[in-house]
């Protein structure tokens, strides 16, 4: 797995201009659950200007975490929890 271990709390980190994203599977990181599901926990995250072609961020929680300028090419947000502004 990449840098970050298994599991890790990302909530609220930032990662601001990192190019070590692209292919990574947030499935991996620290999870909530929400009703039924577990959710990968991005609440807030700051991915600003972050390189992220063919991330998975299948049905992470979203809400609050920051893509200014990131490049999302083909990055899977299917099933995502986000806020809608």
């Amino acid at each position: 797995m990449n840098a970050l271990k298994q599991h890790a709390n990302i909530k609220t980190c930032n990662f601001q201009q990192l190019e070590g994203f692209t292919g990574f599977d947030f499935a991996e990181v620290s999870q909530i659950k929400d009703g039924d599901r577990m959710r990968p926990d991005l609440n807030a995250t700051n991915f600003t200007g972050c390189i992220m072609n063919y991330a998975n961020f299948q049905y992470a929680n979203i809400i609050g975490t920051v893509f200014q300028a990131s490049n999302i090419t083909r990055a899977n947000f299917k099933n995502t929890k986000f806020n809608d502004n």
